[in-house]
């Protein structure tokens, strides 16, 4: 089992380095074509006729490249880092001589405490600290959705982490554990699953203070049938204020369901807008929160079992006379969910690029088609956001379809 655990890392890791290769050497050459004849797309293809037509498309789309490269080459690096973590710890002679570096006050904690020796919390507190500074190097803060640059100020939270917060955290952890064991991972998830629950079931009505109502007798009979088809006809809001970014969305199900529109849509025509509408309406006709939410309960009971699987059976292989059950899984915990977790994840965004291929095709059977592939293209040139991608890279980051993809199959 030990031996198969490690295979199965460094398959992963093996895996998504491929993956992150493939993607940046496709970024490369089609920031390379952009300048050719063919702009780096199929002859005879939509989004090609689509991209002659507009001056914006290759300075929209050089710095999309440029972008895109540095945040694969980011993704890269990382997951070298991740895989030389994986390695250090699988090679028991290397990981002996980091524990016997470890066997010294390097934490807030001086000695041994009453759950674990004080080498081994140096050590998974090292370990953990190099991980998040691998994965989010120069941003720990996004962790938290927060913005924070600045090399010096995010070294010194690290070693804040490492030396003060983590080994307190650490600890707490390994008394949990010892008093609950595996009870405590079945706590964790049963938490979230009813976290989301409550979520999904309590709702919230429309924020008037920034939305107002949208009169949809200025709309198209086609589009107010399709409202009232779904009984969304008073259920149509746009900002009072609008932002910078264009889009539309489908909130909320049941009586609070509702259509939220945001930014200004003065440069789209009538049927240009009403197809963003019909997209949004399709949502509703296809189920789509319902779908992505049973797969997305889906995708946690599958981890729970596997992390379950982790704390039962592997630890035991990797324990000895100087690291203990507890915090061989505790490594092989974050192994897991820097290497492995992303590929359950793979399941929940497939699912919400069916569901925005779902809602597109809705939109198409009702003649909006091409009127939506304009929009999406004109959308993603104005915001200097990529085309394409590789399906694997987008299948493992994104919650939808290429725009490129999608102005095809609308445009066919």
């Amino acid at each position: 089992m030990k031996l198969k655990y490690s295979h199965i890392i460094y398959l992963s890791f093996l895996v998504s380095i491929s993956i992150l290769f493939y993607e940046f050497f496709s970024i490369t050459y089609f920031h390379k074509h952009l300048i050719d004849k063919t702009k780096g797309l199929k002859n005879n293809s939509a989004t090609k006729k689509l991209a002659n037509k507009d001056k914006e498309y290759i300075p929209s789309q050089r710095k999309a490249t440029k972008s895109r490269a540095r945040k694969v080459k980011g993704e890269i690096f990382s997951m070298i880092g991740l895989g030389i973590l994986a390695y250090v710890f699988f090679n028991v002679r290397i990981r002996s001589k980091l524990m016997h570096l470890c066997d010294r006050r390097l934490t807030i904690i001086p000695t041994d405490s009453d759950v674990v020796e004080r080498k081994e919390l140096n050590f998974v507190c090292l370990f953990i600290t190099l991980s998040l500074a691998i994965i989010y190097k120069n941003n720990l803060f996004s962790i938290f959705g927060i913005e924070v640059s600045g090399p010096l100020f995010n070294i010194t939270c690290y070693i804040f982490l490492f030396s003060i917060l983590l080994p307190f955290i650490i600890i707490l952890i390994y008394n949990l554990m010892t008093i609950f064991r595996v009870n405590i991972i079945f706590a964790f998830y049963l938490a979230f699953i009813i976290k989301g629950c409550c979520e999904f079931f309590i709702q919230e009505d429309i924020d008037l203070s920034e939305f107002k109502k949208v009169n949809i007798k200025e709309f198209s009979p086609k589009v107010v049938d399709f409202l009232k088809s779904r009984g969304l006809e008073n259920s149509v809001y746009k900002e009072k204020k609008p932002s910078d970014s264009i889009n539309a969305a489908l909130v909320g199900w049941g009586e609070y369901e509702h259509i939220e529109i945001y930014g200004d849509h003065n440069d789209f025509t009538n049927k240009e807008f009403e197809s963003v509408l019909m997209h949004e309406i399709g949502h509703s006709k296809d189920y789509s929160l319902f779908k992505k939410a049973i797969v997305l309960l889906l995708m946690k009971l599958a981890e729970l079992a596997t992390v379950t699987f982790i704390f039962l059976k592997l630890p035991r292989g990797y324990k000895d006379e100087h690291m203990s059950d507890i915090g061989c899984f505790l490594i092989l915990l974050k192994l897991y969910s820097a290497l492995i977790n992303r590929y359950y994840s793979v399941f929940h965004k497939l699912s919400s690029q069916n569901a925005e291929i779902n809602a597109d095709l809705i939109a198409k059977r009702q003649g909006f088609g091409i009127e939506l592939g304009k929009v999406l293209f004109s959308i993603t040139i104005h915001s200097n956001e990529l085309l394409k991608s590789t399906w694997l890279y987008n299948a493992f980051s994104s919650y939808h379809p290429t725009i490129y993809s999608r102005v095809e199959y609308l445009s066919s």
